[in-house]
């Protein structure tokens, strides 16, 4: 009797606290469970691989060390009561592919709980070694077949009928600097060659393949015939007569500064600026080469192409429209079109120098001024010269030639060399610095009327 009355005063008493064992056992994974003393321990669940940084996408094995059910959450919130919660039993694999907060506790088959914990799964980037993006082509690129070069090996990306974004992803790149450029095969040849193609600006980046955060990137916009947001573009086309092959054809985008005062300009300047403008070799068939510069900086801009040929050495020819000087607008486009002749000059040289010298070096200079009410349009030609001995007297000859004059206009020329005393530098910059101001003190040693299709003239000097 005793007995009973103890075991009665037990179960009244658990009645007060408002639950039973049952009770707690039936009200799901977030009750306070009543264990007696001896019903063992919870599971303990392992995440493999553990929390982390990770590239791409990682697939993580849920393990517990006894049977159970894991219940789990991916968007932050608490498993415990969270409307999103998942249960699962163990084992079982997940797979992430973004950067996910992981809240999960298990509970076994007796009801036991485990302590709930929050982990987190980083995503680090792209799959190890790997680099994506897009290509934006332009107007110009659209038709042809698009490509990104990578270091040594080229991504054939397909034929792009019309401007758009052409997504590209490159893999097996290693631990290093690397190099993308995007290439449109403009010859139509399959081959995709810088400089004789149309390409963009190159891109240039390192990875790390141990860091997880440097072992890959994402998210590059590389840019083929168009200029990048907030930058302005220039574009025409510059036609001739006739083919002119083999020659480099070039179109720079100057600060009109270096033309104003003429012979105050900088010519260094001047020439290095078109190794940063568009360019095309010439070929025996096109007689028109549509062009475009790309990702300036919105501004006034003095276009100009240089056809750049070789013979005794780097012939320079210029289409100047001194007072051409053109807007360039935040995400706009300006146009200039230029057109040269069919002329092809060749001269020679007869020096005598002020001293006896048994070779020399220099530029002839010629040019042609035209003004109008337009302001005043000229063609600059920097052709050059190596002069040997011709004659017993002492005399110095060469020759000298270049192509694409305008027809039937006037050209003053003269010779700048290396023996001149009066040179103040480079018989190159000064040929150009003459060329280019028209008030310039020295005078010309020759001129001539160019006539299609050829001319020829003789120069002495000094």
């Amino acid at each position: 009797m005793p007995q009973r009355l103890a075991l009665l005063a037990l179960v009244l008493t658990t009645a007060a606290c408002g639950r039973t064992f049952l009770d707690e056992k039936e009200a799901g994974p977030d009750a306070a469970t009543l264990v007696p003393p001896d019903a063992g321990t919870p599971a303990t669940t392992t995440l493999e691989p553990p929390p982390g940084p990770f590239n791409g996408s990682v697939e993580v094995s849920f393990t517990t060390d006894q049977p159970a059910t894991v219940y789990f959450t991916t968007d932050g919130t608490d498993p415990k009561d969270s409307p999103t919660v998942q249960a699962k039993p163990s084992p079982f694999t997940l797979t992430f592919d973004q950067t996910t907060t992981l809240d999960l506790f298990s509970v076994t088959d007796d009801g036991l709980r485990e302590d709930a914990r929050s982990v987190m799964y980083v995503r680090a980037g792209g799959p190890k070694g790997t680099v994506s993006g897009v290509v934006v082509v332009g107007e110009m690129a659209a038709g042809n077949v698009i490509a990104v070069s990578a270091d040594l090996g080229t991504t054939v990306l397909g034929l792009v009928a019309e401007k758009s974004e052409v997504p590209f992803t490159i893999t097996d790149l290693t631990t290093g600097t690397h190099r993308l450029q995007a290439i449109a095969d403009t010859d139509q040849d399959g081959a995709f060659v810088p400089y004789l193609d149309l390409d963009g600006a190159p891109f240039g980046f390192d990875l790390d393949l141990a860091d997880p955060f440097r072992a890959s990137l994402e998210g590059v916009r590389l840019y083929l015939a168009a200029s990048q947001p907030g930058l302005c573009t220039f574009k025409g086309t510059v036609t001739f007569p006739v083919p002119v092959p083999g020659q480099n054809l070039s179109v720079a985008a100057l600060d009109p500064a270096l033309l104003q005062g003429g012979a105050g300009g900088d010519p260094q300047t001047l020439l290095a600026a078109f190794s940063n403008g568009y360019r095309v070799t010439t070929n025996d068939t096109d007689t028109s080469y549509p062009y475009l510069i790309t990702d300036l900086t919105p501004g006034t801009y003095l276009p100009v192409p240089a056809l750049i040929g070789a013979g005794a050495g780097i012939s320079l020819n210029l289409l100047v429209e001194l007072n051409g000087s053109k807007p360039c607008l935040a995400d706009g486009v300006a146009t200039a079109d230029f057109a040269y002749g069919q002329t092809a000059l060749t001269g020679t040289i007869s020096y005598t120098p002020a001293a006896p010298a048994f070779f020399g070096w220099g530029a002839v200079a010629a040019r042609n001024l035209a003004f109008g009410m337009g302001g005043v349009k000229a063609q600059l030609v920097l052709m050059p010269a190596l002069l040997l001995p011709a004659g017993a007297d002492g005399t110095l000859g060469g020759s000298f030639s270049a192509v694409a004059l305008k027809d039937f206009a006037l050209f003053d020329v003269r010779a700048f060399t290396s023996l001149d005393a009066s040179a103040t530098g480079n018989p190159v910059t000064d040929a150009l610095a003459w060329a280019m101001n028209p008030f310039s003190p020295e005078p010309a040693q020759a001129s001539f009327t160019s006539k299609p299709p050829s001319q020829a003239v003789e120069l002495k000097a000094p």
